[in-house]
């Protein structure tokens, strides 16, 4: 790897959160998916009323937020008229089925791998960002627009920060020793 490659890429790594850019990028999907995909499906969910009435207890109460989106989504399945699939949906079929299908698509296919390229982050990102907006409203337009731009460590204690910091030396120096 040449000094202008290693330049470009610490920059990068910089830029995403002294996380190696790959790995930021699967940690942005993951996030996508769990923390604002889990929310609009809820709205989604929440619109199934049949559904509800089925999960009420004899005594108390129940509610969307009770549910992880793997929960939700094996009642869309077995208790709705919804078909969620295993397999990507065309572009142009943008209905409610459609859309929880592109969420378990890529929340199965992010679970089985630790990174993702730019051009494959961007396109899933978009894809996912689409669905989650056409199920919860347009209020979930700008965190996910904020997700994909958001510094991951910002919020990390500074002995965490510090560790990333020296991994990532030691990663540079085990480059250029091994160059």
């Amino acid at each position: 790897m040449d000094q202008t490659t290693m330049e470009e890429n610490a920059h990068l790594t910089l830029d995403r959160g002294s996380i190696p850019t790959e790995e930021s990028n699967n940690l942005r999907l993951q996030h996508l998916i769990k923390k604002v995909g889990t929310e609009a499906v809820r709205v989604e969910f929440d619109k199934q009323q049949e559904q509800r009435d089925l999960l009420q207890p004899r005594t108390g109460s129940v509610s969307s937020a009770d549910f992880d989106i793997t929960l939700m989504m094996v009642f869309f399945r077995h208790l709705t008229p919804l078909h969620i699939g295993n397999k990507l949906p065309v572009e142009v079929d943008t209905s409610t089925a459609a859309d929880l299908t592109r969420i378990t698509y890529f929340r199965n296919k992010r679970a089985h791998s630790d990174s993702i390229d730019d051009k494959e982050f961007e396109e899933a990102y978009s894809i996912i960002s689409k669905a989650i907006i056409r199920l919860g409203g347009t209020r979930f337009k700008d965190q996910c627009e904020e997700l994909r731009h958001k510094r991951l460590d910002a919020n990390l204690p500074p002995a965490v920060k510090g560790t990333y910091r020296q991994l990532i030396e030691v990663s540079w120096f085990n480059v250029i020793c091994s160059s």
